[in-house]
């Protein structure tokens, strides 16, 4: 399952992600560490994000919206009660308020 940990100062390759665009527009998130694509292993509220062999399927497609990552069934990345203790969950969810900081997320080049 994927959880919220601080970053390593550098980082290091576990918290690294490749965004890998389609055709279509849409992305996978690829892991630095071992190349498997993050995935949700279903399209329902609450289910928890995993990392899986890469297949490019719907569960590991994914658009932005803004700050927001949604999947294919339109739920959002969403840190699991907006938890901000490492090991807390990342999960998918309806959309919260606009300002609700537990479903937002950037990205940085390194």
């Amino acid at each position: 399952q994927v959880i919220m940990y601080p970053k390593n100062n550098p980082p290091s390759d576990n918290q690294l992600w490749q965004l890998d665009y389609q055709p279509d527009g849409t992305f996978l998130i690829i892991s630095k560490l071992h190349g498997k694509a993050l995935d949700c292993g279903g399209q329902t509220q609450g289910t928890k994000l995993i990392v899986w062999d890469r297949h490019g399927g719907n569960n590991q497609r994914w658009r932005r919206e803004g700050n927001y990552i949604v999947s294919m069934s339109g739920l959002m990345f969403d840190i699991e009660g907006s938890n901000s203790s490492p090991g807390a969950h990342v999960l998918l969810w309806t959309r919260n308020n606009p300002t609700s900081s537990n479903q937002q997320f950037e990205f940085f080049p390194v």
